[in-house]
C-alpha cells in the first residue's frame, strides 16, 4: 500500500514510496551521504521527483552489484561473514561522525516514526507518519516521561551527547556484497539501501538494535541469529555502546506488563557477548 520497486531494465530500478509534505526523500539523503560520507557506498541515483497529487515520491536508480547479505549468506565461511560485519560498522562509524542536538534528518525535517511528542492522530494504512523535528532535551525528557509511565527507573545513558546520523536497518536485505570463490578472500560492502529512515539518533541505541530487532536474522533458525551478535559485537569494537543492563531491564518491565513468562533472553540475543560485557557482567 505504501510502496512498489521495479526492474526497469537488468541495471536500473524505479521505487515509488509514499509521500507527505515536508518529508526528506530518500534521493535526497543519498545525495547529502554521498557528498558529506563519500566513503560511504549507496546506490546512484539517475533521477527523482515527488508527485504531490498521488502523495509520492517516486526514485530512478542503478542496481548496486552484487549480492544482499541474505541471499550471500549461506555460501560465506564465519571469517568471511565476521569480515562483512566489520565493513558495515565501518561504514556505519563513518556516519555517525555526523552529528546534531536536533532529532532530524539531513535536510533538518523531522523523521518518520516513532520519535514523537505529541499526541498521536489516525492515519490512513498507506501515510507515512511525519514527527516533528525536536531538540535532543525535548526527546530524552520524552523518554523520561515513557520510561517513568512504565514504572521503568533507570536513567537514560548518554544524556547530553550528541545525536549521530544512523541507518537503523542494516539488515541482511539492505546492504550487498561481492561473493569470492576463494574462501580466503574476503567479501566487499558494495553498497547499502533503504535510505528513507535516516537521521540523527540516540547512539546507544544501535549495538542494542541488531540483537533485539527479528529483522537482524538472517534466517528463522539457530544460525540465522549469528549475523545480529557479529554486527552488534563490531559495532561496539567500533566505538557504539551497547549498555547492555538498561535494555534488558526496561524489556523486563515491558515483557511483565503483557508477557511476564517470557524471559529476556528469549528477545534479546546475548550470544557471543563482547569480552569486556562478559567481564562486567561477573
Amino acid at each position: 500500500m505504501s510502496r512498489g520497486i521495479w526492474n526497469l531494465s537488468p541495471n536500473v530500478f524505479c521505487k515509488a514510496k509514499s509521500w507527505v509534505e515536508g518529508l526528506t526523500t530518500e534521493a535526497t539523503t543519498i545525495r547529502w551521504v554521498n557528498e558529506h560520507v563519500p566513503s560511504l557506498p549507496t546506490e546512484k541515483v539517475i533521477y527523482d521527483w515527488v508527485d504531490a497529487e498521488w502523495n509520492c515520491t517516486v526514485m530512478i536508480s542503478k542496481r548496486v552489484p552484487g549480492k544482499t547479505y541474505q541471499e550471500a549468506w549461506k555460501g560465506l565461511t564465519k571469517q568471511q561473514r565476521l569480515a562483512v560485519a566489520d565493513q558495515v560498522a565501518g561504514h556505519l562509524k563513518a556516519l555517525s561522525e555526523m552529528t546534531s542536538d536536533h532529532v532530524e534528518t539531513v535536510q533538518g525535517t523531522g523523521l518518520v516514526g516513532e520519535y514523537s511528542l505529541r499526541v498521536r492522530e489516525p492515519l490512513p494504512a498507506w501515510k507515512p507518519r511525519l514527527e516533528p523535528r525536536v531538540t535532543r532535551e525535548d526527546y530524552e525528557a520524552y523518554a523520561k516521561r515513557n520510561n517513568d509511565a512504565m514504572g521503568f527507573e533507570m536513567e537514560l545513558p548518554d544524556q547530553g551527547e550528541p545525536l549521530v546520523l544512523q541507518h537503523p536497518d542494516c539488515s541482511p536485505g539492505n546492504f550487498l556484497v561481492t561473493t569470492p570463490e576463494d574462501p580466503n578472500e574476503m567479501p566487499k560492502v558494495t553498497g547499502i539501501i533503504d535510505w528513507e529512515r535516516v537521521g540523527y539518533l540516540p547512539k546507544l541505541y544501535f549495538a542494542m538494535n541488531s540483537r533485539a530487532n527479528p529483522d537482524f536474522m538472517v534466517e528463522q533458525n539457530y544460525e540465522g541469529m549469528d549475523w545480529q551478535w557479529m554486527l552488534s559485537n563490531a559495532l561496539v569494537r567500533a566505538g557504539f555502546p551497547l549498555e547492555l543492563e538498561y535494555t534488558k531491564a526496561r524489556y523486563r518491565v515491558i515483557l511483565d506488563r503483557k508477557h511476564p513468562e517470557i524471559q529476556v533472553e528469549q528477545v534479546i540475543n546475548l550470544n557471543n557477548l563482547p569480552a569486556e560485557v562478559k567481564a562486567e557482567e561477573k
